[in-house]
């Protein structure tokens, strides 16, 4: 009989190892695939540029991870374990305020209530403290508020650089008179930020060499607050090179151009087909066009004495040839122009 209950219970013993390490085995598989399908979201996130406020209203962003389950961590002497809840949450929005960008951020967590007081059982865990007293062999729980914060951001404008520039050149002992004949002489590289001067008040803002999304954001809240004796208008190309947040771009360059009040937008490109529909859509006057090219000789017959032109887009999209157009239309620049 002792024998029979020896085996009965080794038996048994071994049928409980063996569902043990089966469920190790299925959790271990379990986890890593929801591990590689967290890294790759994180991954396509992290590559998604974040939405900028426009003038639409709030823009929110939000992220966070819950995890439930019961932690067992093996120790020769002494075991640890608890049923848990790691968790957190981040929330941010922002909007525009004026001329700049009002943003507000948090991060909180439920871990106060969801994991046991004196932490997470984590095996070899040391160095940290938890109320004033070290922890080892536990993580302590998050706070329920991480992290709080409100930030107004506002673009410098051209005088504002002039300003810092005029700074510096006092701090090196420079004259006034020196500083001045400096900051006359500056002249921006071509086909960024050159503002020609027309005839008739027309004025074209040539920022062609380039563009992306955080540029052409700070570039229609420029258009949207300057002053012009006739309409503002904005010709944008295609923005490349930006993946798959190519089309969100777009989409959203449209209604950011309605929002900001811009009188006329003319979309450039494949791409801006999405700018178009959407600022159209929002009811400002748009038009669109294949390429530059086709663009440029439209611009030129229809623009209007007093009219403020911002010319931008990618490289590829050679959105000069608009600038080009409209100074052969109208002659070289005044005086003063150029600038």
């Amino acid at each position: 009989m002792i024998q029979s209950s020896t085996a009965a219970s080794s038996s048994a013993e071994g049928r409980a190892w063996s569902w043990f390490f089966r469920i190790v085995i299925s959790g271990a598989i379990i986890g890593a695939y929801l591990m590689g399908a967290t890294v790759t979201a994180q991954e396509q996130h992290a590559h998604a540029p974040s939405p900028p406020a426009t003038g639409e209203g709030w823009q929110w962003n939000l992220d966070g991870s819950v995890v439930f389950g019961f932690n067992y961590q093996y120790r020769k002497f002494r075991d640890f374990s608890a049923w848990e809840s790691q968790n957190w949450l981040m929330a941010g929005g922002a909007r525009q305020v004026r001329a700049g960008t009002f943003q507000m951020t948090t991060m909180l967590s439920l871990e106060p209530w969801s994991i046991a007081d004196i932490g997470s059982p984590q095996a070899f865990q040391t160095g940290e403290t938890f109320r004033r007293a070290p922890l080892i062999d536990y993580q302590h729980p998050h706070d329920l508020i991480m992290a709080l914060g409100a930030v107004y951001r506002r673009p410098w404008s051209r005088g504002t650089w002039a300003l810092a520039a005029a700074a510096v050149g006092f701090a090196l002992e420079l004259d006034a008179e020196t500083v001045r004949r400096g900051l006359e002489a500056v002249r921006p590289a071509a086909m960024r930020g050159v503002v020609h001067r027309l005839r008739d008040g027309i004025v074209v803002l040539d920022d062609s060499y380039n563009s992306n999304p955080a540029a052409m954001d700070r570039a229609i809240e420029m258009l949207r607050g300057a002053t012009a004796r006739g309409r503002r208008v904005l010709v944008s190309g295609d923005m490349l090179e930006l993946g798959t947040y190519g089309a969100t771009a777009h989409t959203r360059l449209g209604g950011q151009a309605a929002a900001a009040g811009i009188d006329l937008f003319v979309a450039v490109g494949p791409l801006s087909r999405r700018a178009f529909d959407a600022a159209r859509a929002a009811g400002c006057e748009s038009w669109h066009f294949d390429d530059s090219e086709k663009a440029a000789s439209w611009v030129a017959a229809e623009i209007r004495p007093g009219d403020l032109i911002l010319v931008k887009g990618s490289r590829g999209a050679r959105m000069e040839r608009v600038v080009q157009a409209i100074q052969a239309a109208l002659g070289a620049d005044e005086a003063g122009g150029g600038h």
